[in-house]
């Protein structure tokens, strides 16, 4: 059963230089983003002696008058910077769909990060396959732009089927519950059932992923062309091989949400912090990214030796 997460992970940290690489263009991609936002925050209080008292303590008056005159990526700071509450801001956008609540700008930077990761993702797979063709850099980016276009095309029906989960099925599916909960007094019936809601909708979520990256895998590895090929064939690997999957999604999730523990917990939160702890807190972050990245890969992997296995009919100790 855990076969495919015991050879994801492998994989992933045979490749060390392909997970710092990913780290690095999230840093510098991610570091300019947050500059624009700093450089707004900047700005906006100048030399004045709010700033100073910032630094000391929060000010919610000043944070309430910012976030009313401020537009585009800036409008994205806020309370949930602080503790657990990024990871918990990413998960409810994702489960809800609110990509948008930020304004145009936010939404172009995800879309442009969404479309370089598209770009990285052919040499990803290129590189964490059995039979890698990629031994230099210069291999690994001839592979991005090969499957550039097959990759991007897969993308733009993942992103139709995204748009149908979060503006039509979670739309109605919410507007149901709270019709059946309406009447109901009892309030953790109404968390019981708004919980269940959500689950449908990760469920949902999580479906889609794995056929689409099947998909992707399958047009890299198979050379297909194809998109709707590639869907089909991943959609039937998905139910040929449903055990080894959800072995690899146990074990990718459980030590996700170890590695969102250890990170929450280390957050030193809104309060003054001296300049040791900010820096430490600096290297945490960028080490829980390097892990996410390695995670990530392993996921990735675990999929690839799936694909693999079917592709070039290879016996595997699936279960």
């Amino acid at each position: 059963m855990f076969s495919a997460a015991r050879e994801g992970l492998r994989r992933a940290t045979a490749h060390p230089f392909l997970v710092l690489g990913l780290w690095l263009v999230t840093l510098v991609y991610g570091g300019f983003l947050a500059w624009q936002v700093g450089h707004a925050i900047a700005h906006h209080l100048g030399p004045s002696l709010r700033a100073e008292r910032l630094v000391k303590s929060f000010d919610l008056t000043w944070y309430e008058e910012f976030h009313d005159q401020s537009n585009g990526l800036a409008r994205s700071f806020g309370p949930t910077i602080t503790r657990g509450g990024p990871i918990l801001d990413a998960l409810e956008t994702w489960l809800d769909g609110s990509f948008d609540r930020f304004g145009t700008p936010f939404l172009a930077a995800l879309i442009g990060f969404a479309l370089l990761w598209t770009f990285l993702h052919g040499g990803v797979i290129e590189t964490l396959r059995d039979r890698s063709r990629v031994h230099r850099l210069s291999d690994y980016f001839a592979a991005c732009a090969h499957y550039f276009g097959r990759l991007f095309v897969l993308n733009l029906f993942s992103a139709v089927y995204l748009w149908a989960t979060y503006r039509w099925i979670a739309p109605h599916l919410f507007n149901y519950i709270k019709q059946m909960t309406r009447n109901e007094i009892v309030e953790w019936k109404v968390i019981l059932v708004t919980f269940a809601g959500y689950k449908i909708i990760f469920i949902l979520l999580m479906l889609g992923f794995i056929i689409f990256e099947g998909a992707r895998i399958i047009s890299v590895i198979g050379d297909r062309m194809n998109p709707l090929s590639s869907i089909a064939r991943a959609a039937g690997l998905m139910g040929r091989t449903i055990v080894p999957i959800l072995g690899l999604l146990l074990i990718v999730g459980i030590l996700e949400s170890l590695v969102m523990s250890v990170f929450a917990w280390l957050n030193p939160g809104g309060g003054p912090s001296a300049l040791t702890t900010l820096i430490l807190y600096l290297v945490a972050t960028q080490i829980y990214l390097i892990v996410r990245w390695w995670l990530r890969m392993a996921l990735t992997g675990g999929l690839i030796m799936l694909a693999e296995t079917r592709h070039y009919g290879r016996p595997a100790d699936l279960y």
